[in-house]
């Protein structure tokens, strides 16, 4: 069995560490530089990459929140989501975009791709263009259906 995982909005990184934990090679991938640096901390065996993953080679906007583990780069999760009007964003600037593709090319194809990004599961899914022979979770967003639905479509296309 291959014993990668791609964590894809890793967060503070307890989903890392318990795949660490397990035997893994972890490749975490986390827009917010300080969560990155915890991580790699605290980590030392887990591979950071400081990014955001979608079909653009442009940084992207991302906007962080005061309840770090809402942070997003859709304007749509801030402003007609559940959390809209419970939780503030500021803006973090352009952050750099990596595709799927591109960390299979670099680390090989995981065994997992665990996807956690707020509202910009399409956006993460598309940039995976071939099939991987792997397992793969994404949120499904009750409040954005339709972007669920585009989400298995995108999986569907490959």
């Amino acid at each position: 069995m291959n014993k990668m995982i791609f964590d894809i909005g890793a967060n503070s990184g307890s989903y890392s560490k318990e795949y660490s934990k397990n035997g893994f090679k972890v490749v975490a991938v986390e827009p917010q530089k300080q969560l990155c640096s915890r991580i790699a901390e605290e980590q030392p065996n887990v591979i950071v990459v400081n990014a955001l993953v979608g079909k653009s080679t442009e940084p992207l906007d991302f906007f962080v929140c005061n309840a770090d583990t809402l942070s997003t780069s859709s304007v749509d999760w801030m402003t007609k989501g559940r959390f809209a009007n419970q939780y503030r964003w500021q803006y973090a600037g352009k952050i750099p975009c990596v595709s799927l593709d591109q960390l299979i090319q670099e680390y090989g194809v995981p065994f997992y791709i665990k996807i956690d990004v707020e509202g910009s599961e399409v956006e993460v899914l598309s940039s995976l263009t071939k099939k991987a022979d792997c397992l793969l979770s994404f949120e499904w967003v009750e409040e954005f259906k339709e972007k669920s639905i585009d989400a298995i479509d995108c999986l569907k296309s490959i």
